[in-house]
């Protein structure tokens, strides 16, 4: 019971990482037409370079063991089912769809930023629930037992 909780820590310090860095990109999402270009392709190259690339692979990859050892474990939720199922199918497809735009922006192509906005707020959405889920299953496991108070 105990690792399944911390498995769960992990997976919600994990999402507030990427929570964190998504927030960055909302706001250029918004930017000026330049501004805009240049964060997203500044920030397209870090995914292919050692150590920038940790910056999204640390957080992806603990919430993905956590959560995934959490959603096969004996001791498993529907909330945890339910959070791997929503970050593996939308949340997996939002952020393959925001790349593949950024991809295309930085390779000369014409992006409507609101695009990439919208995609942002379906991956905002995602964690929101999955945040709230594994909240939830944690809260559902009954607390560890204490020391005996007898003597």
């Amino acid at each position: 019971m105990q690792a399944h909780k911390l498995r769960t820590v992990v997976a919600l310090v994990a999402m507030g990482d990427l929570i964190g860095q998504l927030s960055a990109d909302l706001i250029f999402d918004t930017a000026e037409a330049k501004v805009f270009e240049a964060y997203y392709c500044t920030l397209l190259s870090s995914l292919s370079k050692f150590p920038q690339v940790l910056r999204v692979l640390a957080p992806c990859s603990l919430l993905g063991v956590s959560g995934g050892l959490n959603a096969l474990a004996p001791t498993r939720t529907t909330q945890d089912l339910a959070t791997a199922a929503l970050l593996l199918s939308v949340g997996a497809v939002a952020f393959a769809s925001s790349v593949r735009a950024v991809d295309g922006l930085c390779g000369g192509e014409a992006v409507a930023q609101s695009l990439l906005l919208k995609w942002h707020l379906v991956i905002a959405v995602v964690f929101a629930i999955s945040m709230t889920l594994q909240l939830s299953s944690l809260l559902s496991h009954p607390a560890a037992p204490g020391p005996s108070s007898r003597k």
